[in-house]
């Protein structure tokens, strides 16, 4: 019987090599992202788990897909496509939606695999494909003005477009309605649902209740400039940093673990008896492959201490990023753009944060991964986007109380990167010596 099975962390391939899961120091995590991007791995996989149906689902089936591509190409332009200068306005929006399907098809087919193979190597090339579209329309709506962006939104949706009505959240902090309104938002689950997402990506429990404190800090801060952010005291830090945050990240925390603990056995669903057993074999393709505990350890060295400093801004401003993009372009909060972009931002942030765990934590990698070089770049766009549309919505000065709380927290920044920096200095000698 071909098998694999892995207890606490650490994966048997069906070879019968092993795959180290949380147990993984920083070089074995690069040397298997560098493996994971060879395409050679997808040949071994098929040779050494050689079932019908998985092996017919692991196939790159290229042929077939260019066949189909060519057919659906050939469809919508002779089929679906009108003639006539007055439908100019239809197949320009028709040309530009299989343009952005071609695009995916070659991204799905040609580009190099990503860090996770589960599901399926192709899934997470799309979400690539996904995130340099993104990046591309987020560069295309920079060269309009405000008016004109809100506009083009309009031909994606044409409900969009029109101005929106900002909740307040702090009208009165003593009424029981209000707790009651707020305590019904749909930003609650929102909350839970991000912070769950967040421990996934992170891994790390006390660098994700350290980011939950920052962005409540981030709401003070821009309060003045977005009706949403200006809060009650208990609904900043009773409702959201207590038990909205605190519930997504002890569930997330929670679901690492499980995954870290988990056995897994990656027996061929041929060599299962039964029926019950084969499909629940097939259920599992969908869960990691192995599983990876970062171990951050800001204070071991100034690399990584500026390491998770990227990673907490990255992060807050994908969560800013969201606030004024549906402020500014008028995007209602629940409408299925905003959703879309979170959850692209999620799988996109999943992947970037192993890549730059690797590039932190190795000294023989010396290159940026390809999806942190990619959310890092659709971050700094956005807020470009945020900046330009911005001019002029935000006449209200910077409060005393704001200018005086983040003159303390870089002070702070500064003594803690001082104690890195002297921390470092000490282990530095010590390394020597153990060497010697």
């Amino acid at each position: 019987m071909t098998s694999s099975v892995s207890r606490a962390g650490r994966s048997v391939h069906p070879t019968g090599k092993h795959r180290s899961g949380s147990a993984q120091s920083p070089s074995s995590l690069y040397r298997q992202n560098e493996l994971f991007l060879d395409e050679r791995q997808e040949e071994h996989d098929l040779n050494n788990f050689n079932d019908g149906l998985l092996i017919f689902f692991r196939q790159p089936h290229r042929l077939t897909v260019l066949a189909i591509t060519l057919c659906l190409v050939w469809y919508t332009s002779n089929v679906l496509s009108r003639s006539g200068e007055e439908n100019l306005y239809y197949n320009a929006k028709l040309g530009i939606a299989m343009a952005a399907v071609a695009f995916l098809i070659v991204c799905g087919m040609l580009l190099p695999d990503a860090p996770f193979r589960r599901p399926h190597p192709v899934m997470w090339r799309l979400v690539t494909g996904f995130g340099i579209l993104y990046f591309v329309g987020m560069v295309f709506l920079l060269h309009m003005d405000v008016g004109s962006a809100r506009q083009f939104l309009r031909h994606i949706d044409s409900s969009l477009g029109e101005p929106l009505e900002e909740r307040e959240y702090a009208s009165n902090c003593h009424s029981f309605t209000q707790f009651k309104d707020t305590l019904f938002d749909e930003f609650v689950l929102a909350h839970s649902i991000g912070w769950f997402c967040k421990a996934l990506m992170i891994r790390h429990v006390e660098f994700l209740w350290i980011s939950s404190a920052f962005f409540e800090f981030l709401e003070y801060t821009f309060e003045h400039q977005l009706p949403n952010f200006k809060e009650c005291w208990w609904d900043h830090w009773i409702l959201d940093f207590l038990l909205c945050n605190g519930i997504g990240i002890y569930f997330g925390m929670k679901a690492c673990r499980f995954f870290d603990l988990k056995e897994y056995n990656w027996v061929a669903p041929r060599d299962i008896p039964t029926q019950r057993g084969r499909l629940w074999r097939l259920m599992m393709e969908f869960t990691p492959l192995s599983w990876d505990t970062y171990h951050w350890d800001a204070t071991s060295a100034i690399k990584r201490f500026f390491g998770m400093s990227v990673v907490l801004v990255v992060m807050s401003f994908i969560e800013l990023n969201a606030f004024f993009i549906k402020y500014i372009l008028w995007v209602p909060p629940s409408h299925y753009l905003n959703v879309c972009r979170l959850f692209l931002m999620f799988l996109l942030g999943v992947m970037g944060i192993k890549e730059w765990y690797i590039y932190i934590s190795h000294r023989d990698c010396k290159k940026l991964g390809r999806h942190m070089w990619l959310t890092v770049a659709v971050q700094c766009t956005e807020t470009l986007v945020c900046i330009k549309f911005g001019r002029g919505m935000f006449p209200h000065p910077w409060p005393t109380h704001v200018i005086y709380g983040w003159i303390f927290a870089l002070g702070l920044f500064v003594v803690f990167f001082l104690y890195v920096v002297r921390k470092s200095r000490r282990q530095a000698p010590l390394g020597k010596d153990k060497s010697q």
